[in-house]
Order: structure tokens, then sequence, then C-alpha cells
């Protein structure tokens, strides 16, 4: 035992040959005091002063223990008591020899990892909880929008555009048929809310200019321009809530494409051909918005304007009948002048472009009819028409669809309204309110660069930023970036529906 001792001395400090020719094969102990024992002992022989293993401490191999440590001891023999006095005295020579003693790591080697996922020794400290980012609800809703602050959302309470809903086109006939049936309402504000769940929408600078304009009414005829994306048809949504909040009577059209495709088409007496399903559209939108008020307003022939209304959406009336009270509807509301009056139609320049109708020439050639030919769709391009008489025009093209940029649009001069599209500030207040009211607090708000980042790679545009916001904060894969096309869609729908967006 002495003999063994000696050799790993002497081979500590250098005389491997001398250590070799000593070494003696033992047979390994069965106890797990023999070890103790053996530790001990090349300790105590590593003492300062007896002349052994003085060597600087980078200058020793490390040389690993002999067989006896090479085979697994039982589990019995494994879990040994409390070491010896004479460990603990070994253990303190050897420490102040330059050497760690057993069971503690050698300096300059990582150290385990504990349970907490830190480096052994270090105290564990239990995670900090994520602060969640400060909510950006005003608190006001869509009658006091010009005192809303920019950047922060506001409510819009339900029923106040019936119209603008989807399910407001819907046949209640056709129900369950698993009929395609279209939608021609605000999908901007629709898909803002289907993301969020929530009935909340940003108030931005250029909404306040747009009702200052408003509310002037120094400009009877407004046109709302931007880019495809930029928040065209969420400002105009957002101007018609505020004025039939505040009073005002408001005809309002979602879409116009709804004028020119879809439903029956007939040809009239004067050769122009008449749509009914649209002019029903816009009478029922009218008669649910302001049941209260139609029967106060007369129209200029006297007749009360409830009763028109109920006219046309009499069943069994003759499709030139419904088109022509739609009409006169829309003239009344635009010539009187006791309650202020807002115009709006959407997706405007769907009035100057294709219909989806067609006149059978022949077995062999169908015509397809021009927005011109149609009595409903002419009667509503505002901007050809004279104002009304207290109130404002507004409309709004469509950019992201099948009609052409470069279609040139008949307006008034200084009727434009600039709509930017989305700002850094915007983009960031977005980023919190998603973190903070979409995923309830339970996401960490992006830091400057990745909005920057998300800023260049979507230029503003709040449909594609609405789609990447999850990989924008780092839940689930990150889009960003990533090309439009099938299979980056396909990417997005399996993030929202695994649930990166509740």
């Amino acid at each position: 035992m002495r003999l063994r001792a000696l050799a790993q001395a002497l081979q500590a400090a250098g005389g491997s040959q001398l250590a070799a020719s000593l070494r003696v094969e033992q047979q390994p102990a069965a106890s797990a005091a023999w070890h103790l024992q053996c530790r001990g002992a090349a300790a105590a022989a590593a003492e300062p002063g007896s002349g052994v293993g003085e060597q600087p401490a980078a200058a020793e191999p490390a040389v690993a223990p002999a067989a006896p440590s090479a085979k697994p001891q039982p589990k019995a023999k494994q879990q040994a008591s409390k070491p010896p006095p004479g460990k603990q005295q070994a253990a303190g020579k050897a420490k102040a020899a330059g050497k760690q003693p057993a069971g503690q790591q050698p300096a300059g080697k990582p150290a385990a990892a504990n349970a907490a996922g830190k480096p052994a020794g270090e105290p564990y400290s239990k995670p900090q909880p994520k602060q969640a980012a400060p909510s950006l609800l005003s608190g006001l809703g869509v009658a006091a929008l010009p005192e809303v602050p920019v950047n922060t959302y506001f409510e819009v309470p339900a029923g106040v555009l019936p119209e603008a809903t989807a399910d407001y086109y819907k046949d209640p006939v056709l129900k369950g048929e698993n009929v395609n049936e279209p939608n021609f309402g605000c999908k901007a504000v629709q898909r803002e809310w289907d993301w969020s769940g929530r009935r909340s929408l940003l108030a931005r600078a250029c909404m306040r200019d747009l009702l200052a304009a408003v509310q002037s009414k120094e400009r009877p005829q407004l046109y709302l321009d931007g880019w495809a994306g930029s928040g065209k048809s969420v400002a105009l949504y957002s101007a018609v809530a505020w004025a039939r909040a505040n009073g005002w009577l408001a005809l309002y059209v979602p879409s116009a494409f709804s004028l020119v495709q879809n439903g029956t088409f007939s040809r009239g007496e004067d050769g122009l051909w008449d749509t009914p399903e649209a002019a029903r559209w816009i009478l029922t939108s009218l008669r649910d918005a302001h049941a209260e008020q139609l029967p106060a307003l007369k129209t200029p022939a006297g007749q009360p304007l409830d009763a028109l209304v109920e006219e046309g959406l009499a069943a069994g009336a003759a499709p030139g009948a419904v088109v022509g009270a739609a009409l006169a509807a829309k003239d009344s509301l635009a010539a009187q002048q006791e309650l202020p009056v807002l115009l709006a139609v959407d997706d405007y320049n769907a009035l100057y472009s294709r219909t989806g109708y067609y006149e059978s020439v022949h077995n062999f050639h169908r015509r397809q009819l021009a927005p011109e030919e149609l009595r409903l769709a002419r009667g509503f391009r505002l901007l050809e028409q004279p104002p009304p008489a207290n109130g404002v025009a507004i409309t709004a093209p469509t950019l992201g669809q099948t009609i052409s940029a470069s279609l040139r649009l008949p307006r008034p001069p200084r009727s434009r309204v600039a709509v930017p599209r989305l700002s850094l500030p915007e983009l960031q207040a977005a980023g919190q309110y998603f973190s903070s009211e979409v995923m309830k607090g339970n996401a960490p708000t992006a830091d400057e660069a990745s909005l920057r980042r998300a800023l260049f790679l979507t230029n503003g545009n709040a449909a594609e930023l609405r789609a990447y916001m999850p990989g924008l904060l780092g839940l689930g894969d990150d889009l960003l970036g990533v090309s439009r096309g099938y299979k980056a869609e396909a990417r997005r729908r399996d993030a929202h529906n695994l649930g990166a967006v509740p």
C-alpha cells in the first residue's frame, strides 16, 4: 500500500520510469475506506518540505487514478459515510500545496450545471417573471375619436356599422348549404378584429386630419389616397363610425364591388341595367342605422324618407323600382339640411373598372357590361356629382385587388387626403398592443432593431405586419424576409392555428 502511494507521488514529481518500476499490480479493494486511505497517503506524500511534488501546478501532468476507480462499486459501497479525520487533514494539506481537494472541480474547467442551468457552486435564483407591456387602450370610444391620443387604441361599439360585417351579405335561406357567398363588408376591419379578438382600432394622425376636414366641411368632396395596405379603408370606416355616433346621417358602401358584380341584373326602358340586390343592401343599411331619424326627413317631392325606403324593400318590387328608391334616398340625404350628412364609398375605383355582368348577344358570344351601363353604379360616382348641401362625401380606392393602379379617376381639386403607410412609432404601438392585449402579456415587446427590420421588409403595409407579428416577437417561425409565396402563406396559417395568435 505504501509502495503504491510512493509510486504515484514519484510519477507526479516527474520520475515516471522509477514509478513504473515500483508499480505493483493489486486487486481493487471492496470497501470505500481503502480508496480514502490511498488518496490520503498520496496527499501526505506531496506535503511541502518533503521534496516530493514541489513542481509548479502548470507543469503537473494530469494523471488519472489507477484501476481502483475504473470499476463501479456496489450501491451499498458507493454510499460512503462521513470521511475519517485523516481524510479531512489530507485535504487541507493538498489545498495548501496548490492542489484541488477530492470532489472539487479543478480550476480552468467549467463546472457542471445544476438543475437550474447555472454552474455548480452559484446560488440558484428564481427566474424573474416577464414584464408585461403597458396597455395602449385609451378607454375612449369612436364617438370621441378626435380626443383619442395618437398611437393609442379606441373602441368601436357593436352595431354602429352593421353593413361592414361579412354576415350582413349572407342570405339566410342559403345558410348551412355550403354556398360561397360574397363578402362586401370592410375586410380590413374584419381581419384586424379577427386577428386581435377585440373591437379596437389604432388612432393615427391621418385619421385626426380626416376628421378635421369632415368637421370643417370646407372641402365637401374628399378622396383618400395612399399605397395598398396603408389603412385607407380603416380610416374611412372610422370616419363613418364617428359620424353615426355623433348624430350624423351616414350612407356607407363598404365595397363598390357590390354595385358592379353579383346578383341579378335586367335592362330598363332607357337602356340602362338595374341591379336590385345591391340596391336592397343600401336601403337595408340605411333603415337599420337611422330608423329613428328617417321619419322626420322628407324627399324633394315631400314623401317621408322611411316610406320611400319601405317601398323599395317591399316584396315583389320591380328591379327598376328598387334601384330608383336607393338612388332617390341618396339624393334626398344629399339635399337635406336639417342634419349633417356623410356619404362614403370604399373601393371607389371599382365603379370605373370592369363589371361581372355579361349580356348574351347570341349563342356563342356574351358582351361584358361597362360600369357606365349600370344605373346604380353611375348614381354612386360621388365625385362627379354635386356635394351634399350639409355634409361631406368621402371616397377611397382599392389598390390591392384586380384593378390597375394606372386607372385615373375624375376628382375635383383639393379633394386629396393622404393616408401614409405605417411609421415606426405606429408600428411600435401595434407591437406593444399585440404583446399586452392580444397575447395578454405573455409575449415580450419587440426591440427597435426588429421593428426597423419589419418596417423595411413590409414597407409599412399594415396587412403584412399583422400577418408577421408573431414572427416579429419570436413566437413560432420567423416569417420576416420570407417570400410571400404559397409556402410562406401556409406557414403563416400554421402559426396562427397553433395558437401563436389566439
